[in-house]
């Protein structure tokens, strides 16, 4: 499947806002990118779930956070999780509630999060991976990893309380 046709096919069942329906407060997409040129797109597809919702929350300022920890979990999940495999699904869920929270999981072998060397260390500074997680921790709320590393959830506090 390919990740640059916006589809049914492609992200599973649409619970997606349409039109002039309102902002959707939950809700799960199963999604197959297929290629790295096409991951924005995919994270832009997950996003677009989302963002009438927090826009009416009231998460306004903290959208780019959000937006950006969203990316970062989707890539790893593809890249690092399913080894770029575009026939493996990544589920992503989000749900709002006192706070919005985020899950993202693949369907790799998974991997121990707390042995990932700290980007910030000189010697790690220019190294090619670590600082998606770091991203992620940086800018949400609460962090926690399930099922061996490959189940992400990420909370958010609306931006009036942390």
């Amino acid at each position: 499947m390919s990740a640059s046709s916006i589809s049914a096919a492609t992200y599973g069942r649409s619970s997606a806002p349409r039109g002039g329906e309102p902002p959707v407060s939950s809700g799960e997409e199963q999604i197959f990118p297929a290629h790295y040129q096409g991951i924005d797109q995919v994270v832009d597809a997950c996003w677009r779930l989302v963002e009438k919702e927090m826009f009416r929350r009231g998460y306004g300022q903290a959208e780019i956070k959000i937006h950006m920890a969203l990316a970062e979990a989707v890539i790893n999940a593809w890249k690092h999780g399913n080894r770029r495999d575009p026939d493996l699904p990544i589920t992503f869920r989000w749900h709002f509630d006192d706070k919005f929270t985020f899950e993202v999981h693949d369907n790799g072998s998974g991997f121990d999060h707390q042995a990932i060397p700290d980007p910030t260390r000189p010697e790690q500074i220019t190294g090619e991976s670590g600082r998606g997680l770091f991203i992620i921790k940086a800018f949400a709320r609460s962090v926690e990893w399930r099922d061996q590393g490959r189940h992400l959830i990420v909370c958010f506090s609306p931006p009036n309380r942390r």
